[in-house]
C-alpha cells in the first residue's frame, strides 16, 4: 500500500506541474484556463482515483454539496481569525494598489490548486493511508507531503523559504481533519476559500501574503480548529 500512496503523491505532482504548463501558454487567459483545467483535469483525475480506490476496497464519501458549504465556512473563518490577529499585531487595510478585478481573478485562478491537490492529497493518499494504516499516520501523510509538494512554487519562479513550507504542513493538518469530518468536497471548500481570501487580504492590506500563511499563531489556529474538529468527530461516533 505503501507503493499506492507513493503512486498517488507522484500522479498529483505530475498532474500539478502538467496544469501549471497548459495554463501558461496563454498567460492573458491564465485564470480562465486554470478554471478549466480544475474541472476538465480534476473531474478526470477523481475518477482514476474513484476507480483505484474501488479495486482496493477503500470505501469513500459520498459527495454533499452540504459539506462544501461547511468547508467553505470552516476555511473563512479559519483565515478571518489569522487576519485579525494580524491587524491587532499592527497591519493595517490598504486599498490604494488593490484592483477589484483581482478578486475575479482570484475565483478562477483558485480552483485548480483547491481541487486538484484536494483529489490527490486527501481523497487519494489520506483515503489509502486511513483504510490500511489509520487516522494518525493519514494525518502526517496528508500533511508533510503536502508541504513538501509546495517547493514546485519554486518553477514558476515563486521565493522559497521554509515558514511557507512549515505553513503549508500545517495546513495539510487541518485540511486533513476536514476531509475527516466532511469528505472530498468540505476539503476542497476549505482550502478553496483559504487560497481566495487570503491572497485578496494580503493584497489588500500591508502585510504580505507570507506574514500570513507563515505566521506563528496562523499555525495556533489552524492547529487549535483541527484539534476541535477531531474532538467533534470522536463525540459523534460516541
Amino acid at each position: 500500500m505503501l507503493f499506492a500512496i507513493l503512486f498517488f503523491f507522484l500522479c498529483t505532482v505530475g498532474v500539478l506541474i502538467l496544469s501549471n504548463k497548459i495554463e501558461n501558454i496563454f498567460p492573458e487567459y491564465q485564470n480562465v484556463i486554470a478554471a478549466i483545467l480544475a474541472i476538465s483535469l480534476g473531474f478526470s483525475f477523481f475518477k482514476a482515483i474513484e476507480i483505484i480506490l474501488k479495486k482496493l476496497a477503500v470505501t469513500t464519501d459520498k459527495l454533499k454539496i452540504s459539506n462544501l458549504r461547511k468547508g467553505f465556512s470552516l476555511g473563512f473563518i479559519v483565515l478571518f481569525f489569522s487576519v485579525s490577529v494580524l491587524y491587532l499585531s499592527g497591519y493595517t487595510l490598504s486599498l490604494e494598489k488593490f484592483g477589484w478585478e483581482k478578486i475575479f481573478d482570484q475565483i478562477l485562478f483558485q480552483l485548480r490548486p483547491a481541487i486538484l491537490e484536494e483529489i490527490g492529497f486527501r481523497f487519494g493518499i489520506v483515503s489509502i493511508a486511513s483504510h490500511f494504516f489509520g487516522n494518525r499516520v493519514a494525518l502526517i501523510l496528508g500533511s508533510i507531503p503536502f508541504g513538501v509538494v509546495h517547493l514546485l512554487n519554486f518553477t514558476s519562479g515563486e521565493a522559497i523559504y521554509w515558514e511557507y513550507i512549515i505553513g503549508t504542513t500545517v495546513a495539510g493538518i487541518f485540511l486533513t481533519s476536514v476531509y475527516f469530518s466532511y469528505g472530498l468536497l468540505g476539503a476542497i471548500g476549505a482550502h478553496y476559500s483559504w487560497n481566495v481570501f487570503a491572497s485578496i487580504s494580503s493584497q489588500a492590506s500591508t502585510f504580505k501574503q507570507e506574514n500570513l500563511e507563515a505566521g506563528l499563531w496562523t499555525y495556533c489556529i489552524l492547529i487549535s480548529c483541527s484539534l476541535l474538529l477531531f474532538r467533534l468527530r470522536v463525540s459523534k461516533k460516541n
